[in-house]
């Protein structure tokens, strides 16, 4: 088999589509996220003050309770949205 049937396959072409697909979902993710954080100190920047002044008083403990209930959470609106 030579290269130029490998590149034309329909299966390759797919899983060069999917991959290509992939990226797209990660730079929609990130441009989302960064609206997201946007918003806060665009409308209330001391709230945002006060909020991250008492992130400062959580310990580590603390601190990575709230990050592993954000990925949580996360995963779980990824798992409902994707229908998987």
């Amino acid at each position: 088999m030579n290269s130029s049937s490998i590149s034309t396959s329909p299966v390759f072409a797919k899983s060069n589509l999917a991959i290509m697909m992939n990226w797209s979902d990660l730079f929609a993710g990130l441009a989302l996220y960064l609206v997201i954080e946007g918003i806060m100190p665009f409308l209330n920047p001391p709230a945002l003050r006060r909020a991250m002044s008492a992130f400062i008083q959580l310990n580590d403990a603390q601190l990575r309770i709230a990050g592993l209930i954000s990925m949580v959470l996360g995963v779980g609106v990824l798992y409902f949205v994707r229908g998987h």
